[in-house]
């Protein structure tokens, strides 16, 4: 599938992170991404799969880009 948000960071890669229902939850999922996916904070825990809870923030490779989760 093709992205549905495109930043245009050589940090980021193309591919770097999906986020999907599963389970009646939102699940955060690094594509094997270059530089990571990080809950939290760039250094954090870096994510391969996670569940999201309200407010956590993800973090894309050394801070290139960050998201907040709320619902």
């Amino acid at each position: 599938a093709q992205a549905k948000i495109v930043i245009n960071d050589s940090r980021i890669s193309k591919r770097h992170v999906q986020i999907i229902p599963r389970g009646g939850r939102v699940h955060a999922v690094d594509q094997n991404s270059s530089n990571g996916t990080f809950l939290g904070k760039a250094g954090g825990p870096k994510v391969t799969d996670v569940a999201l809870k309200r407010g956590d923030i993800i973090v894309l490779a050394d801070n290139a880009a960050s998201f907040a989760y709320q619902v």
